[in-house]
């Protein structure tokens, strides 16, 4: 009982106990998979210890790193022109941990296993935003987004007001009993381009009027209505926070809300209104699946080993939620902190410059004296490119160790297409397999492009789009299936449809995971992967 309530305190709200609860059982049943499973597996030699097993790669190189900066170290280990390939955030933070951690290698694996459930969380929120649903679904699941309130569906917003007025001209505040009047964002005008609720199947289960909830806006009986408009207060915090796991309970409870402040909610939500969890929904949670499908993903073996994947979706998925919520300057740092990590740093800077030009709370809410914290991301850029130049007389030294370390030239995307596939399918060598690999993830890409561009969500598009055009532009396709882990708008596309769509979460599995244990012990064996 002492752990559960401490679990609660340090993570009051149950979706985000799911998501992260989901990934830290997935890191644990890859800790043992390549601890005892794996044994199975006919190996030559003996087996190395576990922190060799897991610091394979570009692993190896991040401790080597932290070690000795980009003077690289002992010779003849790496080449040293490869060294500013690597972006210095994620070797500093192992420098940082190892101050505790004495070994490196243990310090990695720490870092990506504190890092996990801060990306569970973000990803479970974001994906959980009403303006995260695809379109095409939210005519079915969603609240009619035009001249409808969100008290009983025959109000209309006031000229040039953020209130409603029903057909007789009164404010819903002049109604019986004198309430006070809660309009959620959307049907104010703040999403109403986006006015649409994620709400389960089932939810009719909870529509009864014993049951005491309603499973959307409309659902509430008269009395509730003229007493107060509950589904205007669900509304209301479903525009904040989402509105998955939301039901109403009727008003009466006295002290019930209460007795929930700071369980489901942070502190400003609008408790009082009798909203609560539906803890009976949380496996069917769009949030939830989106963080299954990451989590079993044929490369996420790269999000629990001593990579930066999981740092950089750590800092990068709370800034994109951040700027979803017209949190500007919060979010521009955590995307300057993620450019120090990765160059997919910059990719996230453009889509984040886009969706304060499209966003609802950017151009179009005239917040423009927040728009200079958006340099900050390239200022990290410039700094690192103007170390580079201090230490190497060479500005992009990055670049250039991209060439002479892997042969990364840029060239047309066919050229690119052709001399990977020649090698995936016409030559039979140790990379065979993994070239197959990076066009499946290529061609996983180009249809993520193309979903993003129908649905015209350009700053996902961009964020998706740019990374593309890099990979497939470079002399062959290289590291495009570890790149997917960061693709989040891919994660989130999968969570909206696997939850409307269960047999597709049946399909994805069988597919997903015996390629992830495939790529799990290549991985922890030494063999190339992603």
């Amino acid at each position: 009982m002492v752990e559960r309530l401490s679990m609660k305190r340090l993570i009051p709200r149950r979706a985000d106990r799911t998501a992260a609860g989901a990934w830290l059982t997935a890191a644990l049943a890859v800790a043992w998979f390549s601890i005892v499973a794996i044994r199975v597996i006919p190996h030559d030699g003996p087996w190395p210890d576990y922190l060799t097993r897991w610091n394979r790669w570009d692993a190896d190189r991040f401790w080597w790193l932290a070690t000795y900066g980009y003077s690289g170290g002992p010779p003849d280990v790496y080449d040293p022109e490869s060294w500013p390939a690597f972006f210095p955030g994620y070797p500093l933070v192992i420098r940082f941990v190892g101050l505790v951690v004495s070994d490196y290698r243990a310090a990695g694996l720490l870092i990506s296993l504190l890092a996990g459930p801060v990306v569970a969380i973000a990803l479970s929120r974001l994906t959980d935003l009403p303006t995260s649903t695809p379109t095409f679904l939210r005519h079915r699941i969603g609240a009619p987004p035009s001249r409808t309130s969100a008290l009983d569906g025959s109000s209309e917003r006031a000229p040039g007001s953020g209130r409603t007025r029903d057909h007789a001209g009164k404010h819903p505040s002049d109604r019986a009993g004198g309430a006070t009047e809660r309009t959620s964002g959307f049907v104010a005008g703040r999403d109403r381009d986006h006015a649409a609720e994620w709400i389960p199947d089932r939810g009719a289960e909870h529509a009864s009027s014993g049951s005491g909830r309603a499973s959307g806006f409309g659902a509430e009986s008269a009395a509730e209505r003229a007493s107060g408009g509950v589904s205007g207060r669900v509304g209301e915090r479903t525009a904040e926070f989402g509105a998955v796991g939301v039901g109403t309970e009727r008003p009466g409870s006295a002290g019930a809300a209460e007795r929930r402040r700071g369980a489901t909610a942070p502190g400003g939500a609008d408790l009082d209104a009798g909203t609560e969890e539906r803890p009976e929904a949380w496996w069917g949670r769009p949030g939830f699946l989106a963080v299954l499908a990451i989590i079993t993903s044929p490369c996420a073996v790269f999000l629990f080993a001593a990579y930066s994947e999981a740092l950089f979706l750590a800092l990068a998925l709370p800034a994109w939620l951040l700027a979803k919520k017209g949190r500007w300057e919060y979010a521009a740092l955590l995307a300057a902190a993620a450019s120090v990590v990765r160059i997919t740093g910059l990719f996230l800077a453009l889509a984040m410059i886009v969706e304060f030009l499209v966003g609802p709370h950017g151009r179009k809410a005239r917040n423009w004296r927040k728009a200079p914290f958006l340099i900050a991301p390239f200022v990290s850029i410039a700094a690192y490119m103007g170390y580079l130049w201090y230490e190497t007389g060479d500005m992009m030294a990055w670049q250039h160790a991209q060439e002479k370390g892997w042969n990364r030239q840029t060239v047309m995307p066919w050229e690119s297409f052709k001399t990977t596939w020649v090698n995936a399918f016409q030559i039979q060598s140790e990379w065979t397999n993994a070239f197959r690999v990076e066009i499946a993830a290529a061609a996983v890409g180009v249809l993520l492009v193309a979903w993003l561009l129908h649905q015209r969500q350009w700053p996902e598009f961009v964020y998706v789009a740019t990374q593309l055009a890099a990979f497939m532009t470079s002399s062959f396709y290289l590291s495009i299936g570890r790149a997917t882990l960061l693709w989040f708008p891919l994660w989130i596309v999968l969570g909206h449809l696997m939850s409307r769509h269960r047999w597709l979460l049946a399909v994805y599995l069988s597919i997903s995971l015996p390629l992830m244990v495939a790529f799990t012990a290549s991985f922890t064996q030494g063999q190339w992967t992603g």
